[in-house]
């Protein structure tokens, strides 16, 4: 194996490269407030603390990570309806209204004497003694949090709770928040987003621009989306817009499948894109969800440390890369990873994940996804030497914990 610590790559110019990825490769805007720059690592999304098959809720008290979590109020995670019947989009509202959430952000800006508090985003309440899911980038700029709650009986009510932030994971974009009552609140199903087919409807139901429980309609548009986040998306036509974020997206049995989090909304090509809107897909989010309930973060999460981008045609003649039209390039490595110690930098190329050929993130994600920290893969590299020679190189490198 190469070790190309000693290596002079060639420099790429990345902040020339910047308006291609946002413009070109990553135009979904996130939707609701204050996303900060983040560093997005390549992991795999299992994790210690949890069952890939079904999602653990914990009791009320912190468990410990050698505790299994409980599984009380597991009933709420069976579809409301069965495979065979579906609701009208009528009858969906009804059922499922009152699991969406309102999230307040309270912040006192400079010289004023009291915070100010606006509705900035949406949840969904999950287990029947207060948690609920949301996006890591509704609550990462900090402040203080409260849920709105509609009144059971009279809607018209609105109850405001204050939020404790149980656990949050920014390559995820996923958080979970907890609220706390005398009576239960309602709670949502977490289906199974492994079973939905393009042309499915769905139906999301949030807070955009502040009006309380809009729901809009749509089908699945694409699965498995590759997105600026680690897991990938369900892509679906149905509005979405500021304030949607960290809403459900529930298919017609009454199931969250989703929780939105970003949107393409922006001019491109002379053209306004519109109703192009994702969500996080719940099944592969569950492992992290157990996680975040188990120990406020994830947890023994095998990764590279490494964040990447798809090669097309497009990336490849604007960034030089001299009709390389396929594979992953590199844009930055972690100075902890063993990646970096073997000298893989910015401006290589994943050609292979141990002798397989890989086109899109998910093709090293499912070969690290079944694999523990320490475990090694080897990664064929490409890099363009000082005379424009295409060299390659086999590197083994071993997988580091996301937590460390």
């Amino acid at each position: 194996m190469y070790n190309l610590v000693e290596r002079k790559p060639k420099k790429v110019n990345f902040f020339a490269s910047s308006a291609i990825v946002v413009s070109v490769v990553l135009v979904g805007i996130v939707l609701g407030y204050g996303i900060s720059a983040s560093t997005l690592e390549l992991t795999a999304e299992n994790s210690r603390s949890g069952s890939q098959d079904g999602l653990q809720i914990p009791t009320d008290e912190r468990v410990s990570n050698d505790e299994l979590l409980s599984e009380r109020n597991s009933e709420r995670l069976a579809p409301r309806k069965s495979e065979n019947e579906t609701f009208t989009t009528e009858e969906l509202y009804e059922e499922v209204k009152d699991t969406v959430v309102g999230i307040k952000r309270y912040q006192r800006a400079p010289y004023a004497l009291e915070e100010i508090g606006r509705m900035v985003a949406s949840g969904v309440i999950f287990t029947t003694d207060g948690y609920l899911l949301t996006n890591h980038h509704v609550i990462s700029d900090g402040g203080r949090f409260t849920v709105l709650v509609n009144d059971y009986k009279d809607e018209t009510i609105i109850h405001e709770f204050p939020a404790t932030i149980i656990g949050s994971d920014e390559p995820t974009d996923l958080a979970i928040l907890k609220i706390e009552r005398n009576e239960g609140f309602k709670a949502a199903s977490l289906g199974d987003s492994d079973t939905l087919k393009i042309g499915q409807t769905v139906c999301p139901i949030g807070n955009p621009m502040g009006l309380s429980k809009s729901m809009t309609q749509g089908i699945v548009s694409g699965l498995n989306r590759e997105s600026k986040f680690e897991l990938n998306s369900i892509q679906f036509d149905a509005a979405v817009n500021m304030g949607n974020s960290g809403g459900p997206l529930f298919d017609m049995h009454g199931n969250v499948v989703g929780i939105v989090n970003e949107k393409y909304s922006t001019l491109m090509f002379d053209s306004i894109i519109e109703n192009i809107g994702f969500a996080i897909a719940i099944s592969p989010a569950k492992p992290i969800i157990n996680d975040l309930l188990a120990h406020g973060e994830v947890v023994s999460r095998p990764m590279l440390g490494i964040t990447i981008l798809t090669i097309n045609s497009y990336i490849s003649e604007q960034m030089g890369l001299f009709g390389v039209n396929s594979g992953l390039l590199i844009t930055s490595v972690l100075e902890r990873s063993s990646a970096y110690e073997k000298g893989i930098v910015a401006g290589d190329i994943i050609a292979k994940i141990n002798g397989n050929e890989v086109s899109y993130p998910e093709d090293v994600h499912g070969v690290i996804r079944s694999l523990n920290v320490g475990d090694t893969v080897v990664l064929t590299i490409t890099r363009f030497e000082s005379n424009n020679r295409q060299r390659f190189y086999d590197i083994e490198v071993e997988l580091i914990a996301s937590a460390e």
